[in-house]
């Protein structure tokens, strides 16, 4: 009984100590530097396209919402721009 959390124990800690030893390894080399920076650029490029994909409709929504309030707030800009103007005059 012993024998076997012995052998369980132990190959826990050599899966962990080989682990640290290949992460510190890819820290501290350019080349293992790069690869890890890739791939991280890869996940993330791809949450994104999946987050776009998942959600379209509703970015749509609010990108026309959006778009409708800034065209209220430059016709509100524009009459005042346009009363300045005649009031100088």
């Amino acid at each position: 009984m012993f024998n076997i959390i012995f052998m369980v124990v132990f190959g826990v800690i050599a899966i962990v100590t080989i682990f640290i030893i290949f992460r510190s390894f890819t820290m501290f080399s350019s080349k293992g530097r790069s690869r890890m920076m890739n791939k991280m650029m890869d996940d993330v490029i791809e949450t994104s396209k999946d987050i776009l994909d998942e959600h379209e409709a509703d970015l749509k929504e609010l990108s026309k919402r959006s778009a409708e309030i800034e065209a209220e707030a430059i016709k509100i800009k524009a009459k005042a721009v346009k009363d300045g103007l005649s009031k100088d005059n």
